[in-house]
């Protein structure tokens, strides 16, 4: 943030409005609810945010979920974790693969 640069390229006009408070509420580690019509770029603004993530980051090596070696999540996981220690193979995920997107679209009420 001090460099100046972009960080959220392809988004215009809410250089005063949504930037501010998503960059607050990113530091502040909230979750986020982006809600909104059609075509106001909320999709392309999450999908700039992967930008935001280390380049590489350590994930524990055959996890589906690509869990932090330090924090291990499910079970079989933490098991491993604490029965090889130190030597708990680790593999490095770009931020790239970290994204992952599920969308839903309403039904529409006469669906239902």
């Amino acid at each position: 943030m001090q460099d100046g640069t972009t960080r959220f390229p392809g988004i215009v006009g809410f250089d005063d409005t949504v930037l501010p408070e998503l960059e607050r509420a990113l530091l502040a580690g909230h979750d986020l609810v982006l809600l909104g019509e059609r075509g106001q770029g909320k999709t392309r603004l999450i999908r700039s945010l992967v930008g935001l993530l280390d380049e590489w980051t350590p994930v524990i090596e055959g996890s589906e979920p690509g869990e932090h070696p330090y924090e291990p999540v499910l079970p079989a996981s933490i098991r491993r974790a604490a029965e090889l220690g130190d030597d708990l193979p680790v593999a490095w995920r770009h931020r790239s693969l970290r994204y992952a997107e599920k969308r839903r679209r309403p039904t529409p009420a006469s669906a239902t």
